[in-house]
């Protein structure tokens, strides 16, 4: 039981680091963008 919870809780640690990869990936690839990005997050706040 004690085991299993701590396989789940490295395993959830597991699926959060790839999504902040994927997501870092996602954001070099839309590296064109970055300047608009920027100007657009300035002007909402």
């Amino acid at each position: 039981m004690i085991s299993r919870f701590v396989m789940l809780k490295i395993n959830l640690h597991h699926n959060i680091n790839r999504n902040i990869y994927l997501l870092e990936l996602w954001g070099i690839k839309r590296n064109r963008q970055k300047g608009f990005n920027m100007v657009t997050r300035n002007f909402i706040g």
